[in-house]
Formats: structure tokens, sequence, C-alpha cells
């Protein structure tokens, strides 16, 4: 293992589940003493003499207590998740005046083509206005770039169902996502992701936004000159292992879970690109991917 990289996040099936994000994923105590509650209730009706049996009722007891204990966790839940809803409004209206914009780009660029083809200016002049054209193609690359992304994201069509995604696709548009911001880092992006591998079934946007959360979160963190290298391998018949490796500062895997809770986030910078780091990326994506009873943790940095 070469010092100074930070461990590594693997995705891949198995058992476990976040309490925080994920409310519907109970433990298993929980479920264990709900299914207590339940079949003394079907002895007692049953057979009404159970009634009386002390230890039947007291299953019954620690049911109601159990439920009532998630029903206040889910209360407490309720501020933070109406805070990312309506930012999930807002971001809607976002991609909207995103596509605006890039009308007003396109009349902007035909007024700037005419400057250009204004034989009175003077060298200075046509350079300058050269250089705008210049700013303002990349600035309608980015924009569409954004736009066609949110937009893959937000939309909602009642059409679709969950499919088993080909993981190289998806990625190949997260990759496009973030790639202006590596080069600005120097940062390599490797893709070893098999062309035919395929995830469980799931939503599209569910693919995207885990692979965008673990990809801003390798980029940002793989420092200035670092590498990102992304690796795929199926699991079981259904199943798949994805692994992202990148360089940068040592994560103590003893204290990794705390970057699983929500709004703990090691960037404080803003960028344009990546965000600032509230500190969700990486609960979502543990959310996401246990809602399909797989896994995700941090794991030694390869060699």
């Amino acid at each position: 293992t070469r010092s100074g990289e930070e461990p590594d996040v693997q995705a891949s099936p198995g058992p476990g589940a976040v309490a925080t994000l994920q409310p519907d994923v109970q433990s298993a105590s929980v479920t264990e003493a709900i299914a207590h509650a339940r079949t003394s209730i079907a002895e007692v009706r049953a057979d009404p003499t159970l009634a009386a049996e002390p230890a039947a009722w007291a299953r019954v007891v620690v049911g109601f207590a159990t439920v009532e204990d998630e029903l206040a966790r889910l209360r407490a839940l309720q501020p933070d998740l109406r805070v990312l809803a309506s930012v999930g409004l807002q971001l809607g209206a976002f991609v909207h005046d995103i596509n605006g914009m890039l009308g007003q780009a396109a009349v902007v660029r035909e007024l700037i083509e005419f400057l250009m083809a204004d034989t009175s200016l003077s060298r200075n002049q046509s350079t300058q206005v050269r250089r705008i054209s210049r700013g303002l193609n990349d600035l309608t690359h980015t924009l569409s770039r954004q736009s066609a992304y949110l937009t893959d994201v937000l939309i909602t069509d009642p059409r679709r169902r969950r499919s088993r995604i080909t993981v190289a696709e998806r990625f190949a548009t997260v990759r496009r996502f973030v790639s202006d911001q590596a080069a600005r880092l120097q940062v390599d992006i490797e893709d070893r992701i098999p062309t035919g591998l395929k995830t469980p079934p799931m939503f599209p946007a569910e693919v995207g936004v885990l692979l965008t959360n673990l990809m801003t979160n390798a980029v940002k963190n793989a420092g200035v000159g670092g590498r990102v290298l992304v690796t795929g391998l199926p699991l079981g018949k259904r199943g798949v292992t994805l692994e992202v490796h990148n360089t940068g500062n040592e994560v103590d895997l003893a204290d990794s879970e705390r970057w699983f809770l929500p709004f703990e986030s090691t960037t404080v910078e803003v960028n344009e690109v990546l965000g600032q780091g509230l500190g969700l990326g990486l609960p979502i994506s543990r959310a996401l991917v246990e809602d399909y009873r797989g896994r995700i943790e941090f794991v030694p940095p390869s060699d």
C-alpha cells in the first residue's frame, strides 16, 4: 500500500442498514420485537385463554414500545427531509433556468459572430471578441452538460421500471460531468469497468446518483495531480462489485463510519462543479446501496 493514499470505497451486495436516511430498513432487533408482538396477538385471538399469560402481553408491550421509538426517530428526521425535498424542488427550477440561459447564450453567440465579421474592428478588438466567443462557448458547453445530467436525474416518468443498468454507460455520463474539474486538478481518471457489467434491477437515476456521489468524492480527495481508478466485477448471478480507488489523504479506517453520517464532510472549499461538500453524498450512497441489500464501506487502499 502506498502511503498518502485514501482508502478505497467499495460497494457490493451484503446485509446492512442505514438508520438515518433509510428509515424503512429496520434493524434485526426491531424486526424481531414487532414479529413477536404480532405472533402473540395472533395466538391470543386464536386461543382467548392465552390472554392471561403475562409473557404474551409482555411481548406485545415491547412491540408497541419499539414502534413508538421508530415513530419518534422518523419524526426527528422530518425537518431534514423537508429541507432536502425543498432543495430538490429548487433544483428542478434551476434546470429550467439553465435551459433558459442556453437560449440566451445562442442569441449572444449570433451577436458575437456579427462582430467578428466586422472588418472595421482593430486587431486588438478582434482578439478581444474572439476571446469572449471562446469563453461563451465554454460556458455554453458547461451549462449544456449540467442541464443534460440534472434532467436525467430529476426526470419523472411513470413508465420507467427498474432494469439492469449497464454500469460503463452510466459511468461515462458521470465522468463527463466531473471531467472539467478533474482536468483543473490534473486528476487522471482510469476506467476499468467491464463493458458488459450490469447492476441488479435499479432505476437509472439511482445508478447515476450513486456513481456521481462516489466520483465527486474521489476527485475532490485525490489531490492535485492525483489519480482515480474505478474497477468493477460481477458478483453472483445479478450482483456487482464496484471499487473506487483514489490517491489523497489517508482516512482512518477505524473512524471511517463517521463519514457516512449526514452533514459530516471533509471538504470546506466551495467548488463550482463539485460543490462545497455538505456531507450527504456518502450517506445517500449508503441508503441507495442498502436499499438493494448491498454494502458500501471504506476499505484499505490497493497497492
